[in-house]
C-alpha cells in the first residue's frame, strides 16, 4: 500500500500536533479545565468511547461499502478523535475546557461523518463509472474530493458558524468549552480533503462493496 505523498505530510503534521500534547501533559501542561471541570473527567470512560466510535465505524464501513471504505472510515475516526483531544489539550491552556469536554469530543465525530462519508461515497460512484485505464484510483479519490468541495464549504462554514455563535454568546468561558467542537471540526476537515480519500486509493479492493 502506497499513499500519496500530501497525505503522508498530512499524518506526519497531525502526529507531530498530538506528540507536543502528549509531551506537554507530561510536563504539567495538560488539559486545563475551568472551575476545578477536570475532577469529573474520566480517562477510561473517553477511551472506551473513542475506541467504541473506531469499531462501529469499521463495521459501517464493511457493510455498506467494503474493505477498503471500511479501514478508510475507520482511519479517518481515529485520527480525527485523537487530533480534536490533543488539539483540545493544547488550547485549553489559553481556555480553560469545560467538564463536558469527554462528551464534545465525542460528539464531533459527527463532522467526520458529514465530511468523509460524502468523499468515500463519491469515489466509490466515479470508480464505478469509470475503468482503471482511464482513471487511477488516486485520480478518482481527488474527482471526489472536487465534487464534494460545495458540500463541504457548506457544511464547514455553518459549523463552524454556530459554534463560533454559541462561543461568542457569552464570554471566554464558553469559548473553551466549545474548543473540542471546533478541534473535531477543524481535524474531520484536514482528514477528509487530504487524509481519508487517498487512503481508500491506496487500499486496493478485495471484495464487490454494495451500492
Amino acid at each position: 500500500m502506497r499513499i500519496n505523498k500530501g497525505a503522508a505530510s498530512a499524518l506526519v503534521l497531525s502526529a507531530l500536533v498530538a506528540i507536543l500534547a502528549l509531551v506537554l501533559a507530561l510536563l504539567g501542561l495538560g488539559m486545563k479545565f475551568n472551575f476545578g471541570a477536570g475532577m469529573t473527567l474520566s480517562h477510561l470512560q473517553l477511551w472506551a468511547a473513542i475506541l467504541t466510535a473506531a469499531v462501529v465505524s469499521f463495521l459501517f464501513g464493511w457493510i455498506r461499502y467494503d474493505l477498503a471504505g471500511a479501514l478508510a472510515l475507520l482511519a479517518a475516526v481515529v485520527h480525527d478523535q485523537l487530533l480534536a483531544l490533543a488539539l483540545s489539550s493544547l488550547l485549553s491552556n489559553l481556555f480553560g475546557l469545560a467538564s463536558a469536554m469527554p462528551a464534545l469530543v465525542a460528539g464531533s465525530l459527527a463532522f467526520t461523518y458529514c465530511l468523509t462519508v460524502p468523499v468515500l461515497r463519491e469515489a466509490r460512484a466515479v470508480g464505478r463509472s469509470v475503468s482503471q485505464r482511464e482513471m487511477s484510483r488516486e485520480d478518482i479519490a481527488r474527482q471526489a474530493i472536487r465534487n464534494t468541495r460545495l458540500l463541504c464549504r457548506v457544511t464547514v462554514a455553518f459549523s463552524a458558524l454556530l459554534i463560533l455563535a454559541f462561543a461568542f454568546s457569552g464570554n471566554l468561558t464558553l469559548l473553551g468549552a466549545v474548543l473540542p467542537l471546533l478541534a473535531g471540526l477543524a481535524a474531520a476537515l484536514l482528514s477528509s480533503r487530504l487524509v481519508t480519500p487517498f487512503l481508500w486509493a491506496a487500499i486496493t479492493p478485495r471484495r464487490k462493496g454494495r451500492k
